[in-house]
C-alpha cells in the first residue's frame, strides 16, 4: 500500500479523518507519519486544538498498529485501550505524528499472545511535532482480538 491508498482507506474507514483533513507524509516499513493543517484543527487561540493533537497520536499508533498486523498476515480488530498525552508545546502551524512503532521484542510477545489467547495488547509511543519540535507525546496501549 503506498502513501495515497493508505490516505484513502483511512478517509473511508474513519469518517473524521476526512473532516481532520489528514494526510499520509510518510508511509514506510516501520515509520508511519499522518500530518494535519492548523486551520481545520484549530481553538480559539489560533493553537491546534487538543483534542485534534490527541486524535492524530491515537491514529498515527492505530495505522502503525494495523500496517504492522497486515504485512504480518494478521487479521483482528484493533482498539485503543488506554492513552496518556503530555502537551510540550502549543502548535501555532501545521503538524504531525509520527509512530516508529515498537522493538522485535514487544512486537513478537504481542504476536505470540495474539496466536495463542485470540487476544493481546501492545504499547507505543507517538509524537506530534511541527517543523522544528516535538509538540506532544502519547503513549497509548492498543488491544487486538483476532477475527
Amino acid at each position: 500500500m503506498n502513501n495515497q491508498q493508505l490516505e484513502a482507506y483511512l478517509h473511508q474507514q474513519i469518517p473524521l479523518t476526512q473532516h481532520m483533513q489528514v494526510s499520509v507524509k510518510s508511509y514506510e516499513r516501520g515509520l508511519v507519519e499522518l500530518a494535519i493543517p492548523l486551520a481545520a484543527n484549530s481553538n480559539l487561540h489560533g493553537t491546534a486544538f487538543g483534542g485534534s493533537i490527541g486524535s492524530i497520536a491515537i491514529l498515527c499508533g492505530w495505522t502503525w498498529l494495523n500496517a504492522a498486523a497486515t504485512e504480518a498476515g494478521i487479521a483482528c480488530d484493533l482498539v485503543v485501550q488506554k492513552t496518556e498525552i503530555t502537551y510540550e508545546s502549543a502548535i501555532n502551524e501545521d503538524f504531525y505524528a509520527r509512530c516508529a512503532g515498537t522493538d522485535n521484542e514487544q512486537w513478537q510477545r504481542f504476536v505470540h499472545l495474539l496466536q495463542r489467547r485470540r487476544r493481546s495488547r501492545i504499547q507505543l509511543a507517538v509524537d506530534v511535532c511541527t517543523a522544528d519540535s516535538i509538540a506532544a507525546r502519547l503513549i497509548a496501549t492498543y488491544a487486538a482480538k483476532l477475527n
